[in-house]
C-alpha cells in the first residue's frame, strides 16, 4: 500500500474488499477498520506503524 503509482480509488477498493471478505470475522472489529483506513489512505502513521501491524500479523498467526 506503499506503493505511490497505485491510486487512492484503487487503495480504498481493495480495502473494502478485504473488509468485506473478513465480515464474518469476530476479531476484526470497527476500530480495526478504522485503523486500517487511517493508515493507508489517509496516511496517518508514524515510522512504527507498519513495526505494529507485522507484529500485530505474527500474534494472529500464533493463535491458530
Amino acid at each position: 500500500m506503499k506503493n505511490d503509482n497505485i491510486s487512492r480509488d484503487t487503495k480504498e477498493k481493495f480495502i473494502n474488499r478485504v473488509i468485506e471478505l473478513s465480515s464474518t470475522n469476530k476479531e476484526l472489529n470497527k476500530k480495526s477498520i478504522k485503523v486500517i483506513n487511517d493508515i493507508f489512505l489517509e496516511g496517518k502513521g508514524n515510522k512504527f506503524t507498519g513495526e505494529f501491524i507485522k507484529l500485530d500479523n505474527y500474534f494472529y498467526v500464533l493463535k491458530k
